[in-house]
């Protein structure tokens, strides 16, 4: 380690994208076993229906506890077993409550356990997601707005309140289109000499700055840095929205999934083609992450 002062450790990092659903299943009877995560996970590769989790009181007031209170291993399940009780009417409220609440934990873990859980939970947990994404609070928790962004993809379906699949693509477009506009407004005012020679450092190495951002030592812009997580994890939502309202059997008909569609296709479509000014700046995402995810969500 060259870098005395950083500490060594060995990291893998996995990256998985879903570009469309697996063909449900009618006859599959979904897999209920103690590990939520597992299940859910399990159940979507198999194109069964996820089914309500538990939700009597004491099951649920369990679950609250360790998603607040427990380490990594009891946090994470906790949150899921929350978030597949929002499937159930008797739950719901409660379950939407306390995953809305530590959703913006001075805790990243309890966060990030919240947002996994608001993510399996259907059409009921959308609203909540929308409200937490415009949340002054959640705008100052880094990367807590890319979670829920993301969660909003998972969790989205045709029988959403308030406009269905559409109204859900169209909000995330609003915020696409501040966060662009953030993009937009820092680079402008940056002097041209100055871009000019960040526009080189971001052409050396695989990511730019020859991959000094993630040993620390260049800084990452931060509203420019959360507003291009935002364009690319949205783009990853509105095209796994599309794909589901295009693959839906029931509950969206063939003009809904169109217009569903075409809503997609408009957002995500400057992403191919119009340059991403913001890769010059340093950053932890690659140069071409925008029009990669705005890409794989065609599929």
């Amino acid at each position: 380690n060259e870098f005395g002062w950083v500490p060594w450790r060995v990291v893998f990092r996995f990256g998985f994208y879903r570009a469309s659903e697996p063909r449900r299943q009618p006859t599959v009877k979904a897999t209920a076993t103690e590990n939520p995560v597992t299940d859910y996970h399990f159940n979507w590769f198999s194109g069964a229906r996820l089914a309500a989790g538990a939700t009597t009181t004491a099951a649920l007031e369990v679950a609250a506890r360790e998603l607040r209170e427990g380490g990594e291993a009891a946090r994470v399940p906790a949150g899921y077993r929350l978030g597949t009780a929002i499937r159930s009417p008797a739950a719901s409220a409660f379950a939407v409550e306390q995953l809305s609440a530590a959703a913006l934990s001075p805790k990243e873990g309890v966060r990030r356990a919240a947002a996994y859980g608001l993510g399996v939970g259907g059409a009921g947990a959308v609203a909540a997601l929308l409200r937490l994404l415009s949340d002054p609070e959640a705008v100052r928790h880094v990367g807590l707005r890319e979670k829920l962004m993301c969660a909003v993809g998972e969790a989205a379906e045709p029988q959403c309140p308030g406009g269905g699949l559409l109204g859900v693509v169209v909000q995330l477009g609003e915020i696409m289109a501040e966060a662009h506009a953030v993009v937009t407004h820092m680079v402008s005012t940056i002097p041209p000499a100055q871009l000019a020679e960040m526009q080189q450092k971001a052409r050396e190495g695989l990511r730019g700055y020859e991959g000094r951002v993630f040993w620390g030592l260049v800084d990452v812009h931060r509203e420019l840095e959360e507003a291009r997580g935002l364009l690319a994890t949205g783009a990853r939502a509105v095209g796994f929205i599309a794909a589901r309202a295009m693959q839906a059997n029931s509950g969206t008909s063939g003009e809904e999934a169109e217009a569903v569609a075409l809503a997609a296709f408009e957002l995500l479509l400057p992403l191919l083609c119009r340059e991403d000014f913001g890769a010059v700046l340093p950053s932890r995402y690659p140069p071409t992450m925008l029009a990669r995810n705005a890409s794989a969500a065609f599929l």
